[in-house]
């Protein structure tokens, strides 16, 4: 028989996942909870697991061990008990789990990976306004062409992606626009 791979966490609750995952007819399921940064899975009775947040509120503090499960993921062992905020352990940060930029830049190599996160960040939230301007644009195409029996494939598409252009130019110019009244 193997043992298995434990670890004590506390720290504060950040939150909690908006859903309980079922696992089928049995009436277990799990749930999410961010402690200092990190999600933790704990499994239970569904009907406990809806309303545990209520016990364990964002803000306030928490221990519990959690080991690794068949598959490799960490679930939480045993119950959550309420702590206070001093006797929450924080354990030093390991180096192998730092990025390796971390250790020891120069000032240049630091600005140089800041740089480099705000150009990723900043492509992210394009990627993700696009994202959004896509699907309203999919909606308006649906009203546009309600009622139509037969509708052109190329057609469609090309009034999808002028639709989406225009809705994200449009939401840019007004992002801007509000950044400059200070309204943003």
């Amino acid at each position: 028989m193997t043992t298995k791979e434990s670890r004590e966490i506390s720290g504060e609750v950040e939150g909690w996942s908006n859903e309980v995952r079922e696992f089928g007819k049995n009436n277990r399921g799990s749930r999410g909870i961010k402690v200092e940064g990190d999600w933790h899975n704990i499994v239970g009775r569904v009907n406990e697991l809806e309303k545990i947040d209520t016990s364990f509120p964002k803000g306030s503090y928490v221990k519990f061990k959690e080991s690794k499960n068949n598959r490799g993921y960490w679930d939480v062992d045993g119950d959550l008990v309420v702590i206070k905020k001093e006797e929450v352990e924080h354990e030093p940060a390991e180096p192998e789990n730092q990025p390796e930029q971390t250790k020891e830049q120069t000032p240049q190599q630091a600005q140089q990976t800041k740089t480099q996160t705000v150009e990723n960040n900043a492509q992210k939230n394009k990627q993700i306004q696009y994202q959004v301007c896509l699907k309203a644009a999919v909606e308006l195409m649906k009203i546009f062409y309600q009622g139509q029996e037969v509708v052109d494939r190329d057609e469609l598409g090309k009034n999808t992606l002028i639709a989406t252009t225009n809705l994200y130019k449009g939401m840019n110019e007004k992002r801007l626009e509000l950044m400059e009244n200070g309204t943003w």
